[in-house]
């Protein structure tokens, strides 16, 4: 087998998120303050803005869905709740975010399910990516080896990437049980509408039910009965169903029924796949160093004057899928056009420690072993993860 840094090894088998408390995840502000789960933080009067910036912890539930949750129990606009961070669903994550126009009694008031709201001021919007990392405590699970071979394992492999791991973009980018987003997104900047809805709509999910996956394939021969037969926690799928109900094949209108930030997440999701193709080549072709960078590529991407080898492979990439650079420029939804960006091949992660390795109390005769460390906001643990075990 082959790890994700392309090299041959063996690593130990594992399983991460066995449970939501298994993931934790702690946001560390633009100012380096921790946002620490099970903290209580005392409200600051002294500050003024047209923002409540308040503590989300959240416990098993999509960012998204979070945001949703609390702005129905505000009686407000989605667009009105925003977020530093998008977190782990599959976790317990602490972070912070901010609501327009609400006061710290109304908030006070509501009491979503999973969710810890704790008021910390009046201020500016919490603007998305206004972070510096993320903490991550996680227990790994299900390990075969003693403690003391594992624990000396992870000492071996902490000194050979001696603080550094190839930065590819981890499976919650594209969707973890149902990697849909990635598609979606091509599919939006193909000017496809219809495909990207029907796609999102009725791509299966890995860990879903047989009769779920079966409304999901059977949705759009009949909508209304699919409207009814969705789940409740299927939240855009009924919401999309319900427009097209409402507005006969109006496909640009049924994807604008899902939140602005996760539609921009469907293209990023793309740009993050082109990123990942791009890196796993450069690596099997040994053309990658410590500074180099590889495109996101957005509609700015065709204005270079000098290409670089991963400029090349970008653009052949780009090329197989049938995509050019102007179609991040999205004429018919110019609100999800992207100029692109360049992104680290290797990211730097710290304060890594090993904060126990003992018998797993959920697995017979197996090893957990419990980890620490930062990583900056955009790198994920699950990658980090995949450098020690196999999982």
């Amino acid at each position: 087998m082959f790890d994700v840094m392309g090299n041959k090894g063996m690593l130990p088998k594992a399983a991460i998120k066995s449970q939501p408390k298994d993931f934790v995840v702690e946001e560390i502000t633009l100012k380096g303050t921790l946002i620490e789960v099970g903290k209580t933080y005392n409200f600051d009067n002294t500050q003024k803005g047209d923002f409540l910036v308040f503590a989300l912890e959240k416990k098993d539930t999509d960012t998204f869905i979070a945001i949703k949750n609390i702005a129905k129990a505000l009686k407000i606009s989605d667009a009105r709740i925003t977020v530093a961070g998008i977190k782990d669903k599959k976790a317990i994550t602490a972070q912070r975010a901010s609501a327009y126009k609400i006061k710290k009694e109304q908030i006070e008031k509501i009491k979503p399910n999973n969710i810890k709201i704790t008021p910390l001021n009046y201020g500016k919007k919490v603007y998305l990516g206004a972070l510096d990392a993320n903490r991550f405590t996680i227990t790994v699970r299900n390990l075969s080896e003693s403690p003391e071979s594992i624990k000396k394992h992870i000492e071996n492999k902490d000194k050979t990437l001696n603080g550094f791991f190839p930065n590819f973009f981890g499976e919650q980018r594209f969707g973890s049980s149902r990697p849909v987003s990635h598609i979606v997104g091509k599919h939006i900047l193909c000017g496809d509408f219809r495909k990207a809805v029907e796609t999102y709509v009725s791509m299966p999910g890995k860990t879903d039910s047989k009769e779920l996956n079966s409304v999901r394939k059977n949705a759009f021969k009949d909508l209304n009965a699919a409207y009814r037969k969705f789940p409740f926690n299927c939240v855009y799928e009924k919401d999309i169903l319900l427009h097209l109900i409402e507005n006969k094949d109006d496909f640009a209108g049924a994807l604008r029924t899902i939140p602005l930030g996760l539609r921009k997440m469907f293209v990023s999701a793309y740009q993050s796949e082109i990123f990942n193709r791009a890196l796993f080549e450069l690596i099997d072709d040994k053309k990658v160093t410590s500074k180099t960078k590889i495109p996101l590529p957005g509609y700015l991407f065709s204005s270079r004057i000098f290409s670089s080898v991963e400029d090349d492979v970008v653009e052949n990439i780009l090329k197989d899928d049938g995509v050019v650079p102007e179609m991040f420029r999205s004429e018919k939804m110019p609100e999800l056009s992207s100029e692109g960006e360049k992104r680290d091949v290797f990211s730097q992660y710290n304060d890594f420690s090993i904060l126990e390795v003992s018998k797993d109390e959920l697995n017979t005769d197996k090893t957990k072993a419990v980890l620490r460390f930062t990583l900056k906001k955009g790198s994920y643990a699950t990658i980090f993860l995949r450098q020690f075990f196999e999982i």
